[in-house]
C-alpha cells in the first residue's frame, strides 16, 4: 500500500537496527516514517520535517537533553515516546518531558494504539489551531467545521451567578451523541455531562495550564439524557472569541476501545487464574484447599457475590464448599435432587453450562433459606470422563448480571475442580490399599506361630495385596493428570486465544508444555523405581569399574545448567584414587535426587556442596544445603515412599526422591544418614563400601 504525501509524519530515533525494524514494520502501513541514528540529528529534523511522533531511544547518549530541548526550542514540539529499557526509568522519561513511554522490545499492537492516540491528540492540537485561525478569518467557516466535526464539541465558561461552567455552543456530534437538543444543553451547566466539575480556584488553575500547553488530553466519563455512562477521550483548550477567552471541549467516545481493553484485562486475567490453580492441583492433593482455590480464582475473572459447589451422589447432590454467603455453614448442609431442578437436569443432558438471569422468574427454581438474596444465577457441570461429578455456580444479587463469555469461563474451572477430585480419589483409593497391606501385615505377624495354615493363607493374601497394590501405583502412574491438566490449559489457551498473543506468550505455553511432559516422564520413571523395590533393582545390579570424581562433577554440571544460576555449586573431593567398584545407574540414582532435592528446598542465591571421599574400603558422599531443613516429627518418614514433609509448602514434588536413594544404598550395601536443622539446612551422607583395592591410600577427610 502507498501512502499519501498528507500521512502523518513519525521519526524513529535509534541506533538498534532491531529496534528501528521492528517500529517500521508496525507503521509504514499508516504513517509516513523517517529514521536517524543519532539523538544529536533529532532538533535538526524536526526543524525540517515538522514530525507529529518522535520516538526516542534512550539508549542513545543525550537521549534525556534532547527530550527536553524538544518541547523548549522548538515553536511546535511533537509529541514524544521514549523508548526504554525498563520501568525505572518511566519517572526520568517523564521528568524530561515525554508523553509517553514504551519497553524494548517494542509490541507492535501496543505501539500501534499509542502511535495512534498521541498523533490523534497532536491531529486535535493542529485542529485546534486551524479553529482558532479559522474563527479570525471567518465565523462563517468556524461554524461549518464545528458543524461538521466527527467529535462533539463544546464552547465552555465559568458563570459568576450560576457558580459553574456552562455551556455557550456544541455541535450536532454533542447533542446526538448524549441524548440531547441543542436548546436543552446552551446554557446549561456542564455539570449534565459531567458531574465532577472544578471549583471556581480550579478552573482558573486549568486555564493556567492550557495557557501554558495550548492543549490537556485526558479520559473523562459522560452521562446521556437517559442515565447511561459512556467514557470519552477529551481535549481541552483556550480559543479567543472577541475579547472573550473561552474553553474548547472535544469529546471523543471511546466505548469499543475500552471494551476491547475489557476483553484484553479478562483473558490475562483467565490465564493467570488458570495458572495459578494448576499450580496448586500440582502440589497438593488436599481437595477443600484446591476447592477453595478455585472459587477464589474465580472471582478474578468474573464479579460474582457468592458461589458454591456441590458434589454428586446417585441424584443427590450436596454442597461441600461455598464462598461469599452470609450463613455459610447452613449453605454446606444444602442438599437437593437434581432431577427436580430444571437447571441441573439441562446440564447433565447437555453437558454444557445454564445461566439463569432472574431466578425471580425461572421456573423450578428452589429457594433455600441461606441462598434468598440470589437473582442471577449460572453455574458448570463437573465432568470427568463423560461422568458429571458435581455443578459449580455463581451468584449475583442482583437480575442479568453473567454472560455467556461467563459461563464458557466457568466451564474451564469446573474442568479444574474435575482434576481435583479425581487426583483426591486416585490418593483415597492409593492409601486405602496401603492402609489394607499394613492391617494384613499386622494380623500375620500376630498368626504366624500358632496357626499354619491361617499363616499361608494370610501370606497369600499378602502376595495378592502386594500384587494388587504394585499394578495399582503402575497404573496410576499413568493416571496422574495434574501434568496433563497444565498441558490442556497451556493448548486451550494457544487454540482459543493464540491470534491475542505476542509471540514470546505462545512460545511460553509450548515450553510450558514440553516441560510438563518432561516432569511426567520423570514422574513415571520414578514411580516405576520405587514399584521395583530393592529386589526388582537387584535384578539390573551391575557394578563397573568408574571415576567417581568426574562422574560426580559431571552430574554437578548438569544440575548447574537445568539450575540456570539460581544456586552456587561446589565439588568437594578427597582420596588419592578416584576408581570405585559401583552400579553407575543407581549411583547416578543417589546424585542425582539429592542434588535435586538440595536445588529445589534451597533459597535463590545459596551454596549446594558435593562432597565425595574415598577410601580403600568405602566411597562416601555428602551432599549439603542451605535449605528449608526438615522438621524433626518428619525425619522418621523420610525415606517412605510419596511421603514429603510438612515445611515444603507449595514447593512441588513426589516424596519419591529419598526412597530411591535409600534403595540404590541397599543395593550396595551402604547406609544413609541425614543431618538436618530447621530454616538452616541439610546435609546427606551416603556410605557405600568398597572391595578391597591394591596400591590404595587413605586420602583426606571427606569435609562432610
Amino acid at each position: 500500500m502507498t501512502l499519501s504525501a498528507t500521512a502523518p509524519l513519525v521519526a524513529v530515533i535509534s541506533a538498534d537496527d532491531a529496534t528501528r525494524h521492528a517500529i517500521r514494520t508496525a507503521l509504514a502501513d499508516l504513517y509516513q516514517v523517517v529514521e536517524s541514528l543519532s539523538a544529536d540529528t533529532a532538533i535538526p529534523l524536526c526543524e525540517d520535517r515538522h514530525p507529529g511522533l518522535v520516538l526516542l531511544d534512550t539508549a542513545l547518549p543525550g537521549a534525556y537533553t534532547v527530550c527536553t530541548e524538544l518541547q523548549t526550542r522548538l515553536e511546535h514540539p511533537p509529541h514524544l515516546i521514549l523508548l526504554i529499557e525498563s520501568l525505572a526509568q518511566v519517572d526520568g522519561c517523564l521528568q524530561a518531558g515525554a508523553d509517553d513511554c514504551l519497553p524494548k522490545p517494542v509490541h507492535a499492537g501496543l505501539l500501534r494504539r499509542r502511535t495512534h492516540r498521541l498523533l490523534n491528540a497532536y491531529e486535535a492540537r493542529r485542529r485546534l489551531e486551524a479553529t482558532q485561525c479559522a474563527l479570525e478569518e471567518s465565523n462563517a467557516r468556524f461554524r461549518s467545521l464545528f458543524e461538521h466535526s466527527p467529535d462533539a464539541i463544546f464552547l465552555l465558561d465559568y458563570d459568576e451567578e450560576v457558580g459553574q461552567i456552562v455551556i455557550l455552543d456544541c455541535n450536532k456530534r454533542a447533542c446526538d451523541l448524549n441524548g440531547y437538543s441543542w436548546d436543552e444543553l446552551i446554557g446549561q451547566p456542564f455539570a449534565l455531562l459531567n458531574p465532577a466539575q472544578p471549583s471556581p480556584h480550579a478552573e482558573q488553575s486549568l486555564r493556567q495550564r492550557l495557557r501554558q500547553r495550548g492543549h490537556i488530553q485526558m479520559e473523562s466519563r459522560r452521562y446521556r439524557k437517559d442515565g447511561t455512562i459512556y467514557p470519552v477521550e477529551v481535549v481541552l483548550g483556550l480559543v479567543t472569541l472577541g475579547s472573550r477567552e473561552i474553553i474548547l471541549s472535544i469529546d471523543r467516545d471511546i466505548t469499543g476501545r475500552k471494551q476491547a481493553e475489557t476483553s484484553e484485562r479478562r483473558q490475562r486475567a483467565l490465564a493467570e487464574a488458570l495458572r495459578d490453580t494448576g499450580a496448586a492441583l500440582n502440589s497438593t492433593l488436599k481437595l477443600d484447599d484446591v476447592l477453595d482455590l478455585i472459587l477464589l480464582q474465580a472471582e478474578r475473572v468474573m464479579s460474582y457475590n457468592a458461589a458454591s459447589i456441590a458434589m454428586l451422589k446417585g441424584d443427590v447432590a450436596r454442597v461441600v464448599r461455598c464462598r461469599g454467603f452470609e450463613d455459610e455453614a447452613s449453605v454446606l448442609k444444602i442438599e437437593f435432587n437434581v432431577r427436580q431442578t430444571p437447571n441441573h437436569r439441562q446440564m447433565l443432558a447437555t453437558r454444557a453450562p445454564v445461566i439463569i438471569p432472574d431466578t425471580h422468574t425461572y421456573p423450578g427454581w428452589i429457594n433455600f433459606r441461606a441462598t434468598a438474596r440470589v437473582r442471577s444465577h449460572v453455574a458448570a457441570p463437573i465432568i470427568f470422563r463423560d461422568e458429571v461429578l458435581g455443578f459449580i455456580h455463581l451468584d449475583r444479587f442482583t437480575p442479568n448480571a453473567f454472560t455467556d463469555d461467563d459461563a464458557a469461563t466457568l466451564q474451564l474451572f469446573a474442568g479444574q475442580v474435575a482434576i481435583a477430585v479425581n487426583n483426591a480419589q486416585l490418593y483415597d483409593r492409593l492409601n486405602a490399599l496401603y492402609q489394607d497391606n499394613l492391617r494384613y501385615a499386622a494380623e500375620l505377624e500376630q498368626r504366624v506361630e500358632a496357626r499354619t495354615v491361617e499363616l499361608r493363607r494370610a501370606l497369600d493374601r499378602e502376595r495378592e495385596l502386594s500384587g494388587l497394590k504394585s499394578r495399582f501405583i503402575t497404573v496410576a502412574s499413568h493416571e496422574f493428570r495434574t501434568p496433563l491438566a497444565v498441558m490442556l490449559t497451556a493448548s486451550d489457551l494457544l487454540k482459543n486465544y493464540s491470534h491475542r498473543m505476542t509471540e514470546e506468550q505462545r512460545l511460553k505455553h509450548l515450553t510450558q508444555i514440553q516441560t510438563e511432559i518432561r516432569e511426567m516422564t520423570r514422574l513415571l520413571q520414578d514411580v516405576l523405581t520405587v514399584n521395583r523395590g530393592v529386589e526388582g533393582s537387584a535384578q539390573d545390579f551391575a557394578p563397573t569399574r568408574f571415576d567417581l570424581f568426574q562422574f560426580g562433577q559431571k552430574l554437578l554440571d548438569d544440575a548447574r545448567a537445568e539450575d540456570k544460576g539460581c544456586h552456587e555449586f561446589r565439588l568437594l573431593t578427597s582420596g588419592t584414587n578416584p576408581l570405585v567398584w559401583l552400579d553407575q545407574k543407581h549411583t547416578q540414582n543417589i546424585l542425582t535426587n539429592l542434588l535435586s532435592n538440595a536445588v529445589k528446598y534451597s533459597p535463590s542465591g545459596s551454596t549446594i556442596t558435593l562432597a565425595i571421599s574415598l577410601t580403600d574400603t568405602q566411597a562416601v558422599i555428602c551432599v549439603t544445603d542451605e535449605g528449608i531443613g526438615i522438621p524433626e516429627a518428619d525425619r522418621r518418614h523420610l525415606f517412605e515412599a510419596f511421603y514429603r514433609a510438612s515445611n515444603v509448602g507449595a514447593v512441588s514434588g513426589t516424596g519419591l526422591g529419598l526412597t530411591i536413594v535409600k534403595q540404590a544404598a541397599d543395593l550396595h550395601g551402604g547406609t544413609v544418614s541425614v543431618s538436618t536443622q530447621t530454616g538452616v539446612g541439610s546435609t546427606f551422607t551416603v556410605i557405600l563400601p568398597q572391595p578391597a583395592r591394591e596400591n590404595n591410600t587413605h586420602g583426606e577427610n571427606s569435609g562432610c
